[in-house]
């Protein structure tokens, strides 16, 4: 199944800018003005996206723990570090109380920072 149309570099090129901006107003209204001109107020897909957009766009994810992760430094160590505790027998609940254990040592507080 093709990309619809509106999907094209241009349209890219701004979901792209407006997911790296800095504050949620300015993501907003960002969004309004790239609906418009590709004439998307209809689409199924982006209103999802945007109902969804406390879930990935950087504005809104800034304030949380994931902070900084799209660092790609950061990412590696903290992936370094999570995969250290995984196995593929390893339950789940006690992966969790592996990492909730973690949060509460200097270990992960250095990748943290």
């Amino acid at each position: 199944m093709p990309f619809p149309s509106w999907f094209n570099a241009d349209w890219k090129a701004e979901f792209h800018r407006l997911y790296h901006l800095e504050s949620v107003e300015e993501l907003e209204l960002g969004w309004r003005d790239m609906v418009n001109p590709f004439g998307l107020h209809t689409s199924r897909h982006i209103n999802n996206l945007y109902a969804s957009r406390s879930l990935w766009s950087l504005p809104y994810l800034r304030s949380h723990f994931l902070d900084g992760m799209t660092l790609t430094g950061r990412s590696k160590a903290i992936n370094a570090f999570i995969q250290r505790l995984l196995s593929a027998q390893i339950l789940l609940a006690h992966f969790v109380e592996q990492v909730c254990s973690l949060l509460h040592s200097d270990s992960v507080n250095s990748l943290l920072v």
